[in-house]
């Protein structure tokens, strides 16, 4: 659809706007939603083109949160999904939709300690998991990931343990 969302953030205060980014008409919308995510930063996005939503996980206020919203592109909404079980709260974790499999991959992330959990998230059937792989980056925060569709995996750089990574996953 040409269009970037952007949710949030902190410019000396918190902020819950919801703002579409329109790529063809080179133009900035101002969604005002009925309802949304309280305002904070270091949260993560994923866009499921499945189905014109996004899904928002986690972030920071001063506290941090581990819950997971979704936003409907068409009818300009949002929902606090509220599964029953998800990752522990954190901020700055990166998240990819596979679309492969319809699905969020989530990784690291902070916790207060750096984390190098792999959670997914299905959206379907509203749930997550723990998907413990028997290999897995070292713990961080504050990577990037994207899900490379023509080979079935996601791709992660970079991040931050104390110090910055510059590996590739």
């Amino acid at each position: 659809h040409d269009r970037m969302i952007l949710f949030g953030g902190e410019d000396g205060a918190l902020d819950d706007e919801t703002w579409v980014y329109n790529v063809t008409d080179n133009s900035w919308i101002n969604m005002t939603p009925s309802m949304a995510p309280s305002g904070r930063y270091s949260h993560s996005l994923a866009f499921v083109s499945a189905n014109n939503r996004v899904v928002l996980f986690g972030g920071f206020d001063g506290s941090y949160y581990d819950d997971t919203w979704v936003y409907n592109l068409i009818d300009n909404s949002w929902t606090n999904m509220n599964p029953s079980r998800a990752p522990s709260a954190r901020r700055y974790p990166s998240m990819a939709y596979d679309s492969t499999h319809d699905r969020v991959i989530l990784f690291g992330g902070d916790d207060g300690g750096y984390d190098n959990e792999t959670w997914v998230y299905n959206l379907t059937d509203n749930s997550w998991t723990n998907m413990t792989p028997s290999t897995a980056p070292s713990a961080r925060h504050g990577h990037s990931m994207v899900y490379d569709s023509a080979h079935d995996r996601v791709v992660m750089f970079g991040g931050y343990d104390g110090s910055y990574d510059n590996e590739t996953w």
